[in-house]
């Protein structure tokens, strides 16, 4: 079974779907045991269940589905920020802040104004 990412992947979402998993398995759920190769039933710990799921929505293992998850969402925009700024290119809160601090655009007395 081939399954998508959602666009902002949750770790959290995807460990309570390796506990279910685990858990339907054990219940001898019929959904979960199609899932499970024949022989790893046997001994089916939450290490398995995270790799069938990784391996679900396409990665070889947990560690790279959890890799992917954790740079995706803001680590992500974080990560282009640091890059553009390596790059040389400024972003547009550098060229304007009050466009991305609604404190600046206002203000605040707790926020210095340059220029």
């Amino acid at each position: 079974m081939n399954k998508q990412l959602p666009e902002r992947p949750d770790l959290d979402q995807l460990k309570r779907q390796a506990k279910d998993l685990l858990d339907d398995n054990r219940a001898q759920r019929p959904e979960a045991l199609v899932r499970v190769p024949q022989n790893e039933l046997a001994g089916f710990v939450l290490a398995d269940a995270q790799r069938i799921l990784a391996r679900e929505y396409g990665f070889p293992s947990w560690a790279k589905l959890k890799a992917r998850v954790e740079l995706s969402g803001p680590a992500l925009a974080a990560r282009a920020i640091i890059h553009a700024s390596l790059q040389g290119q400024a972003d547009r809160g550098r060229r304007d802040p009050a466009r991305t601090s609604p404190a600046v655009a206002r203000g605040h007395p707790g926020v210095r104004r340059t220029g």
